[in-house]
């Protein structure tokens, strides 16, 4: 394979190490979350369907939910619309303002999704609930345009609601909406009666330039929760046990209906107006704290620490640390099928997903990506890979010695149902060491400069490697130095580019940088709509002296 220099360098400068996966390998790696964007490139507007979410313009998303296919459903606020992004990332409007809709729609906010894949949306702007069915058919299942209380007891389509935000289902198959303009939480049974869950609807007045100020109240803990007051509270979620919890949001409160009607506190120090909440299947609480820009997640013992956001509002961080990341005032909050959690990161216009990356297991004992991945199923990838001896025909497995170059190539093959041309996707280079005793590590990498690679006496010392002798090893510029990582996250770089369907990805290695023993090449890449795309077979490598 005959090659030049500059071909060689332009590839050299398309590939760097993805972060977040080689973090997940480390058998040390800390646990955390980490952020990244599935939807909305930050412009405000409406635009993008047919086309990856991550492309479309959105207008202030106020809810997210998912399916059980986990389809994700966005009511898009401020353009009244309700959106959906499937599996592949293509991003569509299933109900909303345009000259076919048969139904205005004014200020959609929370959004659920049932069993059966009917999504249920909140307007608050309209006071009313919305079913849309399986077949696109939408219709009115609470509430009128006048913004009042009435209706308990009666057909929920009859009823009166006032400023309806978050909805969610239990596992019976009873609605529950935070009636906030009414400082109330109703419930829709499966006969389709409405009933008042929590708050009395006390409010208070107050005067200002404008007129009298209504506001709710706080109080009735430890009592029925029907005789309690709320302020204005907005999302709400079921755990597993039935019990019902509130973000009582003008009071900066987290509140517990348990399932014998009597309401408490869980979680008020530090909250600022709560919004969007969900709970995973062990009972932990995750809640988008709006005003402070954070994502809190509330444990089974009630201590809650910040996940996401670094209290400063803003738009930065993907695929970082999610406490490290700037968030803008965000409120719906949902959970896939597999933790993931997303984000209505509603200034941003945005929809930001969290990923939990644990301490996995080694990857000769498992496949620590399944792990971390949604596969995809019945589509076929193609990869190859191979490794060069200076210059010399690829191959599958080679015994390299310390005084060479090793070229290294992955030829990836993108599936025409993922990309039309070409999709934007992060390229994936995993390198693992075997050492002669004790299990694999994991190793970063860092292009050399125009001094070349420091010599491996300089590798303590990483920061400073010129102030370890002037005997640097002079490869190419551009080729990449190894190091073992060091445990610091700031070290582990990912590089997103436009990945056509067709594409050649080039890495060179210095051999005399890299350790003795056994060295493997993990490949893939990841599309921008979340999905990864991995390939098993590894390019083995043995480096001798």
């Amino acid at each position: 394979m005959n090659r030049n220099l500059g071909r060689k360098n332009h590839y050299l400068n398309t590939l760097w190490v993805f972060a977040i996966l080689l973090l997940g390998f480390l058998p040390y790696a800390r646990a955390e979350y980490f952020i990244d964007t599935v939807a909305g490139d930050g412009e405000s507007g409406y635009d993008g369907d047919g086309k990856f979410a991550i492309y479309a313009k959105m207008l202030r998303p106020y809810g997210v939910a998912l399916d059980s296919q986990d389809n994700v459903y966005i009511a898009d606020t401020n353009n009244r619309r309700i959106r959906k992004i499937d599996s592949n990332g293509i991003i569509t409007t299933i109900a909303g303002n345009d000259d076919k809709a048969t139904t205005r729609l004014h200020g959609p906010y929370g959004i659920v999704v049932d069993s059966q894949g009917n999504v249920y949306f909140s307007d608050f702007l309209a006071h009313r609930v919305y079913k849309i069915n399986a077949k696109g058919i939408i219709t009115v299942i609470a509430g009128d345009d006048t913004g009042e209380y009435s209706g308990d007891n009666g057909l929920a389509t009859g009823a009166q609601l006032n400023e309806p935000r978050g909805i969610a289902f239990d596992s019976k198959g009873n609605l529950y909406i935070a009636d906030a303009g009414n400082h109330r939480i109703r419930m829709i049974d499966t006969d389709g009666i409405i009933t008042t869950v929590a708050g009395d609807g006390t409010t208070i007045q107050s005067s200002s330039i404008g007129g009298p100020i209504f506001s709710g109240a706080y109080g009735g803990d430890e009592g029925l929760a029907t005789a309690a007051q709320l302020d204005s509270p907005s999302g709400i979620a079921i755990d597993k046990q039935g019990d019902l919890y509130i973000t009582d949001t003008n009071n900066n409160r987290i509140r517990k209906v348990d399932t014998d009607g009597i309401i408490t506190t869980v979680a008020s120090d530090e909250l600022n107006q709560p919004i969007g909440i969900v709970i995973d299947n062990e009972s932990n609480i995750y809640v988008a704290d709006s005003k402070n820009h954070l994502i809190r997640k509330i444990d089974t013992d009630g201590v809650m620490t910040t996940i996401a956001g670094s209290g400063a509002q803003g738009y930065s961080g993907d695929e970082k640390a999610g406490i490290a990341a700037k968030l803008y005032s965000p409120k719906g909050i949902a959970l896939d099928s597999t933790g993931r959690l997303y984000v209505a990161d509603s200034e941003n216009n945005r929809i930001r997903q969290l990923r939990w990356i644990t301490e996995l297991p080694n990857l000769g004992k498992n496949h620590a990506l399944d792990l971390l991945s949604k596969r995809i199923e019945g589509v076929e990838t193609k990869f190859w890979g191979g490794i060069s001896v200076n210059g010399d025909e690829y191959l599958s497995e080679v015994v390299q010695n310390r005084a060479d170059t090793v070229d290294v190539l992955a030829k990836i093959s993108v599936d025409k149902k993922h990309a039309d041309g070409h999709t934007r996707a992060d390229t994936l280079v995993v390198v693992g060491y075997t050492p002669p005793v004790g299990e694999q590590v994991f190793l970063m990498l860092r292009v050399a400069d125009v001094d070349g690679c420091p010599p491996k006496s300089c590798e303590i010392d990483i920061d400073n490697p010129k102030e370890c002798d002037s005997s640097n090893i002079p490869p190419t510029i551009g080729t990449y130095c190894v190091y073992e990582w060091n445990q610091n996250i700031g070290d582990l770089v990912s590089f997103q580019e436009y990945l056509r369907l067709e594409s050649e990805q080039w890495i060179q290695l210095y051999a005399g940088q890299l350790p003795v023993g056994a060295i493997q090449f993990y490949f893939g890449y990841r599309l921008r709509n979340g999905i990864l795309v991995y390939n098993r077979n590894i390019i083995d490598v043995t480096i001798n002296e």
